[in-house]
């Protein structure tokens, strides 16, 4: 089983005393997406779940429809190749058509069982965390070092489950970028709900592309910074 983390001894100044202690440290490791044998993506994140992680990036980036199932393989240690078709350009994201409504409540539900799960944040304090709230439960939880890499394994994972996108939320701990914005309009999803906040950008795709973006949600308070009726506000 991969480890996403991993001990380490380390110096720590505290009161004007100085001690040596055992501390959890995340893992890291390299990773390339490859797309027909090309390379798309290289970076790092936390060292697992890299299937996920491809596709989420296939449906986030318009690349695959739901119901579709590429060849995905791992060449190599951190090496991920898909086979799609590449004949015509990726959509521009396009409005969420989905109608789907909740009350605010299940925002708040969803971000307190979400925060309460980061087992690998509160061992090391070092990771993002991504996950897919549907109305009875939470799933796919996913932790980062990256936040695009938490973010895509968590809509990869719901995609292979077979979760419908345009009844789920995604469940975020990080700010929220317009990226995040139009993957998650591509992908179909008509909520956002962070932990922090969005960027003014964010906020207007939101508004364009049908999402409510819902930020600063803790215990029973949020913001809501677009589609507000989606919340039946």
């Amino acid at each position: 089983m991969t480890q996403l983390s991993e001990m380490a001894v380390v110096t720590t100044v505290e009161s004007g005393k100085v001690f040596q202690r055992e501390d959890s440290l995340a893992g890291e490791a390299g990773f390339k997406l490859k797309l027909n044998g090309r390379e798309v993506v290289v970076a790092v994140c936390s060292p697992d779940r890299l299937i996920e992680l491809m596709y989420g990036y296939l449906i986030t980036e318009g690349l695959i429809k739901p119901g579709e199932q590429p060849v995905v393989t791992q060449e190599d240690r951190g090496v991920v190749n898909a086979v799609v078709d590449q004949s015509k350009p990726p959509p521009e994201p396009q409005p969420v058509r989905s109608d789907y409504c909740i009350t605010p409540e299940v925002i708040f539900r969803q971000v307190k069982e979400f925060t309460d799960a980061g087992n690998t944040f509160k061992e090391t304090g070092a990771t993002h965390s991504a996950a897919i709230g549907t109305q009875n439960s939470l799933r796919c939880l996913a932790e980062d070092i990256s936040r695009s890499a938490a973010f895509e394994k968590a809509v990869g994972c719901g995609y292979l489950e077979g979760i419908d996108t345009s009844r789920s939320v995604v469940v975020l701990s990080s700010r929220v970028h317009s990226v995040f914005v139009r993957k998650s309009a591509t992908a179909g999803f008509p909520f956002i709900a962070a932990v922090s906040a969005p960027t003014t950008k964010a906020v207007k795709d939101a508004e364009r592309l049908g999402i409510c973006l819902c930020g600063f949600v803790r215990g029973e308070r949020m913001n809501v910074y677009s589609n507000r009726w989606r919340l039946g506000l």
